[in-house]
């Protein structure tokens, strides 16, 4: 009994690889059974994967044989699940005859295939055996093929109308001693003994079982081994979609596309390609667009520039940067604070000065009724003899402001009474009486004043089949219908040249109807075999001897003539579609024109189109028809645009960005940074001087690199200039203060002469009192009245309010002076 068993394989280099036959007594089946007993099980389909291929003949019942007569022969075994393959090794029929052996001629021309699901169309084509006339194939094959799968297909083929080689066989079969399939049974490893695991960034960790390079890889990663993440701003599976919009143009995540540093100006969410939203801008549009631009405060989602311009009174790309003049206005607006502030000061000195000028004014009168209220009057019961000197001095006095005075009684031999009086600053008065006689007043007095087929039967041939009664979409190939005295046989061939899906059989005996009187009274079908015999859908004519051409989608041509209902396949034309495209032209029927855009004009594969040599600078395979697209330009569309406005397409062929760079770019490719201190579309515009560091600002945004200088604020150092504007006004409220304070010093100044000249008034007044004083001098000093000595003494040092001089006359000579100063020293 044979057992499992590895394989090793000597590689032509010296190299020795040991696999499992992984095919050994797993499920096999084949097409076509040998049709008799016991063959059917001798030659059955297991006995390729029995492990026993000693006695290679028919007798030995090692191998398996495929029914005869056929057309096509299709062997396959299951591996039950997918596996690593390195090589298939297969032993064929010999009869035990010496190579090449009795039937190479069989199996001439065969085809293997591997694949995932029980059909070769499905699967990868390792090998098909084609040899020359001279060289007939060897029974013996070893063949490399690796890939992964779970069903290894043998095929061969012999199709009518169809010229093969002289030593083919005349029909297709499958006689195979032994087929071994040699890998690993774990397609996660691969190498010596299967023992090396396959690269962890492999897709479903599959590699190639002898070099370990990865059959594909996880999305994010490529290389043969897939250790190198996605770079050239793509990512995800086999590195194929493109990344957004990141910030600098940096690479997105490999695996899921996510811009890790931010978006660039003019785009938002976490991949970058959603647009800013209406009102916004710059980078991950964080920055809103100026109050002041007009149309609703739109602006440009990158440069943030107003699409309408600016509100009046704003002026610059983002309307703020240089608000000169709306700070000028606010400026004035505010000056009406200076100008109040000037009017109060005016008032406050004018009303300063009236108060002042009053109150002289007050004083002035005041010292003006002196003289009136200071005078002389003389009475005196005898005119006669009055001094001259005393009545002018009255008329002088009643209208002069007195210094001083003298008074010199001329006493003797009158009676005379003499009257002065004297008001000192407030209207209390005081008197002084002199009286030359007794009675003297001794008081003066006065008071002072605020937020989403029996007989009958029918024959239709239908393409469709639509349920249980007969409709007229078939063709009608035959009605039984004979006389009373002949009865139909029962074994009918009926000749149907038609193509067709259904074959449907029908009969009837419907109520009311009269039917011949061999005729059954119900209806039957009692088919016990029904054939229908075709042509190869690829054959027609006669026996079908003839090869249909190449029809459009692979329909058949017509049965008796082979010509198209449909048209042409790809690369053909004529009525039969036999006759080659001319060059230059290609597609169905042979309608489309090679493109003028291939590298060789006109010249291209008469099937596809795909141009012969690639396509000129600017246009893409395979038909060159297609401009460079997806941010690509020039020979094979491999040369990336720049930094083009808006993400627009740059120009195919020299890569020339049509409409302008985008914020940060200049120059035709839009490939050269701004200059430093410049920024935005075209670097048009300048950094605003307010930024600090030099005046250097983002190339992109023109948001200052090392902030704003003292008194600007805003991504711009300028949009939002109010802190700079509010003290420039407040600078200008220097008029206001200086005004307040000179005016207040007027007023103080004003206040401080009037506060001396009163206080210069008030000395003087007091002054009065010692400059009033009286002084006596007589020849004889004895007998004086010690009164007067007193009030001398008193007086001297003392204001005086009044006095009284009393006279002591009789027997004595006596001089007396009195002398009184009035405001001025005059």
């Amino acid at each position: 009994m044979a057992v499992p068993y590895w394989f090793c394989f000597i590689l032509s280099l010296g190299f020795i690889y040991c696999y499992e036959n992984v095919a050994l007594h797993k499920p096999a089946w084949q097409q076509h059974v040998w049709p008799s007993k016991p063959y059917d099980v001798e030659w059955g389909a297991a006995k390729a994967v029995d492990g026993l291929y000693t006695d290679r003949s028919a007798g030995g019942t090692q191998c398996t044989q495929s029914g005869p007569s056929q057309t096509t022969a299709t062997w396959r075994v299951d591996l039950g699940s997918m596996v690593s393959i390195s090589h298939v090794n297969i032993y064929y029929r010999t009869e035990n005859h010496p190579s090449p052996g009795a039937y190479y001629n069989q199996f001439a021309g065969f085809f293997l295939y591997v694949s995932n699901t029980t059909s070769k169309d499905d699967g990868h084509l390792c090998f098909h055996e084609i040899q020359t006339v001279d060289r007939t194939p060897v029974e013996n094959q070893t063949i490399s093929c690796s890939v992964h799968g779970r069903y290894v297909i043998y095929y061969n083929e012999r199709r009518p109308g169809v010229t093969y080689p002289s030593y083919y066989s005349r029909d297709a079969y499958n006689e195979l001693c032994e087929v071994e399939v040699h890998g690993c049974s774990d397609p996660t490893f691969y190498g010596e003994n299967c023992d090396q695991p396959c690269p962890d960034k492999c897709q479903e960790k599959r590699c190639n079982i002898s070099t370990g390079y990865c059959l594909g890889c996880i999305p994010g990663y490529q290389g043969l081994r897939c250790s190198q993440e996605c770079d050239g701003g793509m990512y995800g599976a086999g590195c194929t979609q493109k990344c957004g919009s990141c910030l600098n143009n940096k690479q997105c995540h490999h695996v899921n596309g996510t811009c890790l540093s931010g978006c660039s100006s003019g785009y938002q969410g976490g991949h970058c390609k959603e647009n800013c939203p209406s009102g916004y801008f710059g980078i991950n549009c964080e920055n809103s667009c100026t109050v002041y631009c007009g149309r609703n405060g739109s602006c440009d989602q990158t440069t943030g520039i107003c699409d309408g311009g600016c509100e009046e009174g704003f002026i610059g790309p983002l309307c703020g940067t240089e608000e000169l003049s709306s700070r000028v206005t606010s400026c004035t607006d505010d000056n009406t604070a200076t100008i109040i502030s000037i009017v109060v000061s005016i008032f406050i000195v004018l009303i300063g000065s009236i108060i002042n000028f009053l109150m002289w004014k007050r004083n002035q009168t005041e010292y003006a009724k002196k003289g009136e209220n200071c005078r002389s009057e003389t009475r005196s019961a005898h005119n006669s003899g009055l001094n001259p000197r005393m009545q002018n001095w009255e008329t002088v006095t009643n209208r002069t402001r007195m210094r001083n005075f003298t008074i010199i009684p001329n006493l003797p031999g009158k009676s005379k009474t003499s009257y002065l009086y004297c008001s000192y600053f407030h209207r209390t008065y005081s008197s002084i009486i002199l009286k030359n006689h007794k009675n003297v007043p001794q008081n003066g007095g006065g008071k002072g004043q605020s937020s989403e087929i029996p007989s009958g039967c029918a024959i239709w041939m239908e393409t469709i089949f639509k349920g249980k009664q007969l409709d007229d979409d078939g063709h009608l190939c035959f009605h039984e219908i004979q006389t009373v005295d002949r009865a139909p046989v029962e074994n009918q061939t009926i000749s149907c040249s038609v193509h067709g899906r259904y074959v449907i059989y029908h009969n009837e005996r419907r109520p009311g109807v009269t039917y011949p009187s061999y005729y059954s009274r119900d209806a039957y079908n009692e088919l016990c075999e029904v054939e229908v015999h075709v042509c190869d859908k690829q054959a027609y004519g006669l026996g079908c001897s003839s090869s249909c051409g190449n029809c459009s989608d692979g329909e058949p041509c017509h049965y008796q003539n082979g010509t198209c209902p449909r048209g042409c396949n790809a690369g053909v034309y004529g009525e039969k579609c036999q006759i080659p495209c001319q060059t230059g032209f290609y597609g169905k029927n042979c309608g489309h024109r090679c493109s003028e855009n291939c590298e060789v004009t006109n010249r291209c594969s008469r099937f596809t189109g795909e141009c012969d040599g690639g396509c000129k600078p600017g246009w893409k395979m395979p038909t060159c028809q297609r401009e460079c697209d997806g941010g690509m330009y020039g020979a094979g569309c491999t040369q990336k645009c720049g930094s083009c406005l808006n993400n627009k397409q740059c120009h195919h062929v020299n890569g020339t960005c049509l409409i302008g760079c985008s914020s940060g770019y200049q120059g035709g490719h839009c490939k050269e940074n701004c200059p430093s201190g410049y920024f935005g579309i075209n670097c048009e515009n300048s950094c605003t001087v307010y930024c600090g560091r030099n005046g250097s600002c983002d190339q992109t945004t023109g948001i200052c690199d090392g902030g704003c200088e003292e008194g600007f604020i805003g991504p711009l150092c300028g949009t939002e200039e109010l802190s700079s504007r509010i003290t420039s006004c407040t600078d200008d409220n220097t008029a206001t203060i200086i005004s307040i304070v000179v005016s207040i010093f007027i007023v103080l100044i004003e206040s401080i002469i009037n506060f001396l000249m009163w206080k210069r008034n008030q000395t003087e007044y007091a002054k009065k009192g010692e400059n009033c004083r009286s002084e006596t001098r007589s020849a004889h000093n004895s007998g004086l009245n010690p009164r007067m000595q007193n009030w001398e003494t008193v007086t001297n040092r003392t204001r005086m309010r009044n006095f009284t001089i009393i006279p002591n006359l009789p027997g004595k000579s006596k001089t007396s002076y009195l002398y009184c100063s009035y405001f001025h020293r005059t």
